[in-house]
């Protein structure tokens, strides 16, 4: 908030913002971060346990995103 667009600051004040991301959902997914762009990879032998897995990272996601006042996009 209050970084103008396209700044050179905001990239970098996310990944501030965000560095602890990956830290959050260890064990669970694996975050790559680069820029102001993040992508969780998560992966399970079998589908079912794959959308519980799933359905846990969105679950942590949420509340991360909540305590930091941020929109999952």
């Amino acid at each position: 908030m209050g970084v103008p667009q396209g700044s050179v600051l905001g990239p970098l004040m996310f990944s501030i913002y965000t560095n602890d991301l990956s830290n959050f959902v260890k064990g669970k997914a694996e975050c790559v971060m680069f820029a102001d762009d993040c992508v969780l990879v998560i992966s399970e032998e079998s589908r079912n346990k794959l959308t519980e897995k799933l359905e846990n990272v969105i679950l942590l996601l949420n509340s991360y995103f909540s305590a930091n006042n941020l929109c999952m996009n």
